[in-house]
């Protein structure tokens, strides 16, 4: 019995070792141009793909709004369930927005991206940020950094930017 037990316990241990150092992947689809995957082993390569490039996009970066995290500049880019949205109420599921975020010589240091996955609030929203190679949110709702706790007090459905 005490072989059985200790195989088990080795096989667990082993098995959770080497999940550990991977990046999360929710399993999305990850070449559809207008959502971006969940979890950092998907979304980074679809990123760097360029997808969210074809969406309507602010034309250069800007500074932040006072009191914005994401300093000292930021290029939002907004798919189309946000750019063809009517003007008020809650988003539809399916809106997404990538951020592109600036260093103070104007290169990329990061991205934040937000998905709608239901409707209802905080809890609907997938947000996921990294700055400077370091994962800073990458999750739902409101458990997922400090994403949701500021988005809140945007003037409409978590989202601040909207690009005309």
């Amino acid at each position: 019995m005490a072989t059985v037990t200790r195989t088990i316990q080795l096989a667990l241990l082993l098995a959770s070792g080497s999940c550990a150092d991977e990046p999360r992947s929710f399993g999305d689809i990850t070449t559809d141009p207008e959502l971006p995957p969940r979890g950092e082993g998907d979304i980074d390569g679809w990123i760097d793909d360029g997808h969210y490039l074809a969406w309507r996009c602010e034309p250069q970066p800007v500074d932040v709004r006072f009191g914005s995290p994401h300093r000292p500049q930021t290029r939002t880019c907004n798919n189309a369930a946000i750019a063809s949205a009517t003007p008020t109420g809650e988003l539809s599921v399916g809106a997404a927005s990538v951020k592109e975020m600036y260093d103070e010589v104007g290169r990329i240091k990061g991205f934040g991206v937000s998905r709608k996955m239901e409707t209802g609030g905080a809890d609907g929203w997938y947000w996921y940020e990294k700055i400077n190679g370091g994962v800073k949110a990458d999750g739902m709702g409101a458990p997922a950094g400090s994403c949701s706790g500021c988005h809140m007090d945007a003037t409409r459905d978590f989202t601040y930017v909207y690009v005309p």
